[in-house]
């Protein structure tokens, strides 16, 4: 959002995501936004021939990291990416849920930033009241979130439990071959700020400044068995 800003002459001093107000409000920025998502949508693949818009292989789109977005910028927002693209699902925080064009509800669950399932629960009460689905479209799994492999089965197990959660994903996959993300070399940082340190999950597993390679190993177990105990049919779940 602040890079459109800075397109347009906005000099917003800590330009963030909770503080760039004329983003949402600004009509040559959100005019912007939406020609940057055409663009996007109608963008062809180059290694499948199929348009963004068009390809089975992706979930939906969510309007903004996080989903949180104010909810008239949010309506104008949906309202244009369905004007394109019917096939896919719309993103959005649990306080969009009303909107039409806002199919399902996502947010964080990260006990590492104050965003534990009392964080999240609201937001999957308010989407079942809307009628609309909840996915945990990132969530945290190394010790930093959940100190203990038990206390992170427990979780799952929550998600795997309640059938208002249609979905969940952890943060965030990468090869071993690969540099940690956002590295840092301080082990206090490296446990309690943004790093890869922590929230990098390897395969194949390896030691951190945060995580050893035994725990990432068994953590990753319960993420798969997880995972398949989600693909199951519903009745198989029950409602927590």
């Amino acid at each position: 959002g602040c890079v459109y800003l800075g397109w347009r002459g906005y000099q917003i001093p800590d330009c963030s995501l909770i503080n760039m107000a004329p983003f949402f409000t600004d009509p040559q920025v959100i005019a912007d936004v939406e020609e940057h998502i055409a663009v996007v949508l109608n963008h062809v693949n180059v290694y499948t021939h199929v348009a963004y818009k068009n390809d089975p292989t992706i979930l939906g789109w969510d309007l903004m990291n996080g989903g949180g977005s104010p909810p008239e910028w949010t309506k104008t927002i949906a309202d244009y990416v369905r004007g394109i693209d019917a096939r896919h699902l719309i993103l959005s925080d649990a306080s969009n849920a009303g909107l039409k064009n806002v199919d399902a509800c996502v947010s964080f669950i990260y006990p590492h930033w104050k965003q534990g399932m009392d964080f999240a629960q609201p937001r999957i009460d308010a989407c079942a009241r809307a009628r609309k689905p909840y996915i945990a479209y990132e969530y945290g799994w190394d010790r930093t979130n959940w100190p203990t492999l038990p206390s992170f089965r427990r979780f799952l197990a929550t998600l795997a439990s309640n059938r208002e959660v249609a979905g969940d994903a952890f943060w965030a996959l990468e090869l071993r071959s690969r540099p940690i993300p956002a590295d840092v070399t301080d082990p206090q940082e490296a446990a309690t700020g943004e790093s890869g340190e922590w929230w990098a999950l390897t395969v194949p597993p390896r030691t951190t400044l945060v995580n050893s390679a035994a725990d990432m190993r068994a953590r990753t177990a319960a993420i798969v068995a997880h995972n398949r105990t989600m693909a199951s049919p519903v009745p198989a779940r029950r409602r927590g």
